[in-house]
């Protein structure tokens, strides 16, 4: 048929039908070019996803997928083992999902515009989410603004028995109403996440435990990916906490008192930083309303991701899907979500 002839038909089309034939056809490039995305990461060898070893051979292929395997653990894999799309059902439909959740959709709306049950709406979402845990590694640069932001802890959606008395404690006339906090302040009844970022909006948030910011769980944080990214030619500012100075011992530390209403002090302040907690908190709270503390985490890279990542890209779709192939580790992080919110707990 030529193009004249399928211009023709298109524009007989109604907006919804042409909206349909985009994803379609973007669908239909994305897979043909799924491959070409990973290896943008990982070049034509990647790593061994168990043993992140790098001595590897190439092992025939399966349904046109290259296969490889590891020569220290013997594993065999493939491209996209242990991404996002590892195990993927429907892989046709992951850019519409993308563009959905681009648009801070709820679960129960992308449901209802994709025609997928809940559970695996649910667990695309956590899939793509958990893939974005390791794709902030720029460096901080000058001034860095560090404090810890509390969010209320919730239980949302747990069977387990003593969580459901609980809920069930907190109905009234049969509904389940918002409690109030016990408590002012601090307590465990809140969730401490340390904030980072630098007046180049390079940021990291990561969660530290219940209640308020301790030694133990600031040297656990950093420990964990994070003093990576810090430098000794960073100035590094604070309030009065005590946990600062011991877990910040080497770096140059600026502290503000705020007991005593010292909000700033010349080109020190944490300006930039409260801004931004005031904006994840009506974030959540107009898209979402509440998230679990489970997946909290997940929700955290989820803003990183929209509002400093992608802020400036000409095409978040597709920049969006090329950093949720980048990490190996997705599959492994999204199955043991249960495992790591226990231990989270027991902090």
């Amino acid at each position: 048929m030529e193009t004249k002839n399928i211009f023709k038909l298109i524009s007989k089309l109604s907006f919804d039908d042409k909206r349909i034939l985009i994803n379609s056809l973007t669908n239909e490039l994305f897979l043909n070019d799924l491959d070409k995305y990973r290896t943008e990461h990982t070049g034509d060898r990647p790593c061994c996803p168990k043993c992140q070893s790098e001595r590897i051979i190439k092992n025939g292929s399966q349904n046109d997928v290259q296969k490889f395997r590891c020569k220290v653990c013997r594993k065999t894999f493939g491209l996209h083992t242990g991404t996002s799309v590892h195990y993927l059902h429907f892989k046709g439909e992951w850019m519409r999902f993308l563009e959905l959740t681009l648009e801070s959709k709820s679960i129960r709306s992308i449901c209802k515009e994709m025609g997928r049950s809940r559970q695996t709406i649910f667990d695309w979402r956590h899939k793509l989410l958990s893939s974005m845990d390791n794709v902030f590694e720029k460096q901080f640069k000058g001034i860095v603004e560090m404090d810890d932001m509390l969010v209320r802890f919730n239980q949302k959606g747990r069977v387990n028995n003593f969580f459901e008395e609980v809920r069930r404690s907190q109905m009234v006339d049969g509904k389940s109403k918002r409690r109030k906090l016990s408590k002012r302040g601090n307590s465990k009844e809140q969730v401490s996440v340390l904030f980072t970022i630098d007046r180049y909006k390079t940021v990291d948030m990561k969660l530290l435990k219940r209640s308020k910011i301790t030694i133990k769980s600031l040297e656990r944080v950093l420990d964990n990916g994070l003093v990576d990214r810090l430098n000794t030619n960073n100035i590094i500012v604070t309030d009065y906490c005590t946990s600062y100075i011991k877990g910040l011992d080497g770096f140059t530390h600026e502290r503000l008192n705020m007991s005593k209403k010292e909000k700033s002090r010349g080109n020190y302040h944490l300006n930039t930083l409260n801004y931004y907690c005031g904006e994840f908190k009506r974030w959540i709270g107009y898209h979402f309303r509440s998230v679990s503390t489970k997946y909290l985490q997940n929700y955290l890279n989820y803003f990183k991701m929209l509002f400093f990542v992608l802020k400036d890209s000409d095409n978040k779709q597709m920049d969006f899907f090329k950093f949720s192939l980048k990490d190996g580790q997705t599959f492994k992080r999204f199955h043991s979500t249960e495992e790591r919110y226990l231990s989270f707990l027991s902090l």
